[in-house]
């Protein structure tokens, strides 16, 4: 329900994904292995989960909170959420295809890492293993 920038999460290393809250596939995968990533850091690390929803209509505070506890997602993630016309000037400035067909949903799955300062640095594509995303977060944390 509140608006975030940018700018608000300079200092900290960011992982940038897009997720569904009713995929039955990769998001889970993704939101589990961020969620892990959080907990192996801990809570005095600078880094944030940035969500960006691809399924806004169905992405609702109370779905957000479910998915997000049953993937070990905690505090210091944020689910953005918005229009559809809104949300894919997101989706098209990191290159994410967002598809429905058949009633169903398909879209990109990947993971930015973004540096303290906001750069870009890191791009997993699907879902990678827990060790090689802490191993950026503490190299990029680090400078």
């Amino acid at each position: 329900g509140a608006m975030i920038s940018p700018s608000q999460l300079r200092g900290r290393v960011i992982a940038l994904t897009f997720l569904d809250t009713q995929c039955l596939n990769l998001c889970p995968l993704q939101a589990s292995l961020l969620g892990a990533v959080q907990s192996d850091l801990g809570s005095g690390a600078h880094f944030s989960v940035v969500v960006v929803s691809v399924r806004p209509e169905a992405d609702t505070p109370a779905t957000i909170a479910t998915f997000a506890s049953a993937h070990g997602l905690k505090g210091g993630y944020y689910w953005l959420s918005g229009t559809r016309p809104e949300l894919s000037s997101v989706w098209d400035s990191y290159g994410v295809g967002v598809q429905v067909a058949n009633g169903d949903l398909a879209h990109s799955s990947i993971i930015y890492l973004i540096d303290r300062s906001g750069q870009e640095r890191v791009a997993f594509a699907d879902v990678p293993d827990v060790a090689s995303v802490e191993g950026d977060v503490r190299f990029l944390e680090a400078g």
